[in-house]
This record gives C-alpha cells, sequence and structure tokens, in this order.
C-alpha cells in the first residue's frame, strides 16, 4: 500500500480510530491530507515551529536518506542510533541531537532484508541495541520462509560499546550478539514498531494493520548469543491504524506508538499487564509534521520522545509528554 493511500485509509478514519474491547473513541489527526504532512525534498531546516514539537535540529548526514529506526544511545544520552529502510546495507548511524553524526558502525554477518525499527535497553547494567527486520508487506514471512521465499522475521540483538570521539567517516565493525528467528502464533503480519520491556523480559511488536487488527505481540527476551528460534505470541488489541513506529520507556511504565499523523501514549500502573493497560484510553499526542514519519523513540528523561522522518535533511524533533494523572 502506498504511503499517500495509507494516509488517506487514517484520514478516512476521522484521524486515527482507537479501538479495544467496550472502548471506542477518536484521536484528532495532525493533519487531514497527504499535503498537510508532505514536506519538501530538499533541505527541511526552514520548517515552522508547530506547537506540538521542538525542533532541535536537521539531521546533516545524506547517507540517511530512509530513516525507519531510531533508538536512544544507552552510553551517549544526548545521542540516537538511525538505520535506514530496505535497501541500505546493515549499518547504524550514532547521530547527536545537533544533527552530526559522531560515527558508522557496521554490523557483520547480517543481511538487512526489510529492517523496520530498532530500540535500546538496558539489562543487569549493559546497554544493548535491537535491531527489528520485520517488514512483510505481503504477509509471508513466517516459519515455513526460505523455502523459496522470503526470509523468516529476524530480531538482531547488539551490545552498545563504547566508542571514541571519531570522526564520522571512520566505520566500526561490530558483531551480532544474538539472531532470533521468529513467526506469528496467528499467521504472518506486517510489523514497523518494537519496543523491549526489559523489567517484564519481552520484545514487543506492533502490527502495522486497519484499526481492528492491529495488535501487539511478545516475544521473551534474551540476551543469550547464537541463534534462536521462537514464537510471537499476541498479548493485546491496539486499534491503532498504521502503526509506523514505537517505543517502550526503560522503566517498562509507558509504550509510544506514532502513526504518520499522530500518536498514542499508553501508561500501565504497578504489576499490571500491557493487556490490561492497553483496554483502557490512551492518551493521543500531536505528533509534528513530518515527511514520512517512521521513527520515534523516548528522550534521555523520558518525559518527552524523539521523532525524525525518511528523506534526506529531515528535521530531528523532541516532543514533551503531558505528565501522568497519577503515579499508580
Amino acid at each position: 500500500m502506498s504511503y499517500r493511500l495509507r494516509l488517506g485509509l487514517c484520514c478516512c478514519l476521522a484521524g486515527c480510530l482507537w479501538f479495544e474491547g467496550p472502548a471506542i473513541w477518536f484521536l484528532t489527526a495532525a493533519a487531514t491530507s497527504a499535503e498537510d504532512v508532505a514536506l519538501p525534498k530538499s533541505d527541511a531546516a526552514s520548517l515552522p515551529q508547530p506547537e506540538s514539537g521542538e525542533q532541535l535540529a536537521v539531521v546533516q548526514d545524506r547517507r540517511i536518506n530512509e530513516a525507519s529506526g531510531m533508538a536512544l544511545s544507552g552510553l551517549r544520552a544526548d545521542h540516537v542510533w538511525i538505520h535506514n529502510d530496505s535497501g541500505d546495507t546493515a549499518r547504524l548511524f550514532l547521530v547527536g541531537l545537533n544533527g552530526i553524526t559522531h560515527s558508522l558502525v557496521q554490523l557483520d554477518d547480517a543481511m538487512p532484508f526489510d529492517w523496520e525499527d530498532m530500540c535500546s535497553f538496558e539489562k543487569d547494567g549493559i546497554p544493548w541495541l535491537l535491531v527489528a527486520d520485520v517488514g512483510d508487506n505481503d504477509q509471508r514471512r513466517g516459519s515455513g520462509a526460505g523455502r523459496g521465499g522470503p526470509p523468516a522475521c529476524r530480531l538482531l540483538l547488539i551490545r552498545e560499546l563504547p566508542l571514541p570521539d571519531a570522526s564520522e567517516r571512520k566505520t566500526h565493525r561490530w558483531k551480532v550478539h544474538a539472531t532470533i528467528e521468529f513467526a506469528y502464533e496467528d499467521g504472518p503480519r506486517d510489523c514497523e514498531g518494537v519496543g523491549v520491556d526489559s523489567q517484564g523480559d519481552q520484545i514487543l511488536l506492533v502490527s502495522k494493520s486497519q484499526p481492528l487488527a492491529c495488535g501487539l505481540s511478545s516475544i521473551p527476551l534474551k540476551t543469550v548469543p547464537g541463534r534462536h528460534v521462537a514464537r510471537a505470541v499476541r498479548i493485546a488489541r491496539i486499534g491503532v491504524p498504521i502503526a509506523t513506529a514505537m517505543d517502550v520507556s526503560r522503566d517498562g511504565r509507558s509504550l509510544v506508538i506514532a502513526t504518520p499523523l499522530s500518536g498514542v501514549l499508553i501508561r500501565r500502573k504497578a504489576d499490571e499487564s500491557w493487556n490490561d493497560a492497553c483496554r483502557r484510553m490512551g492518551t493521543h499526542l500531536t505528533l509534528p509534521p513530518r515527511k514520512q514519519g517512521e521513527t520515534v523513540c523516548f528522550g534521555p528523561e523520558e518525559t518527552c520522545v524523539l521523532l525524525n522522518s525518511e528523506g534526506i535533511r529531515q528535521p530531528l524533533w523532541r516532543l514533551d509528554l503531558p505528565a501522568a494523572v497519577s503515579p499508580d
């Protein structure tokens, strides 16, 4: 499905229908047509500041031309990791919040098929990155993949290592610590959003679909090296149309989902399951206008999220999140 058609679908749904069990509610879209969010193909530095976000910088590196995944660095709080969508090599860009590339990392033994998202998390004091090779527009990737068809969906677990203050022209090479190949228990699904709940030892994936088919699936989190096979189990329904990015806060209490037009923030209480949290009404987020927004991650303070877009020299945005109603 084309990008403009997906946006049209969102608009026809009156701006992001949310459905879960008995709850049906609407989120006001940040735009009403594809033209409202389409930015010039040239430099976006002159983009006016909307009320819904603060433009921190413009990503300067022209090699970042189709940003599809973004994650806050666990070692440099003022930097994010970014990767391109399908068609690029297995490389990660470490970019400062000033828009300048700090380093480039090439992953050994990784052959991207359709990288769609990434996230960062900490486990046992170790910072990790997780890259999700899970894009499946035709919904054909599954346990039987590889027999003349596309490869199975896979998650790449990488240990984030310290990098020297070096020129962006220097390429560092890292090993993939573990690869998790998986299939969904209810059949193949397209997915563009991943997050890790390190407190609950689970990897979360949100399907990209029409609202009544959108769901949250879970895979056990293991940091054992090597190749593993897993099954993604659906744990909640989340009626967000065309979910293109997701992240989970480091304390495991908040989950943010972005679409091309808007977003939703889901908070859960202590000792509450994600299924129960998703049954309550989430918080609508009015996101800044982006050319083709497919990235979101929590910021250093976790009271904000960071966003970027596909395209060359796109803005890096900060959006402050509304305060929680109560600490529980």
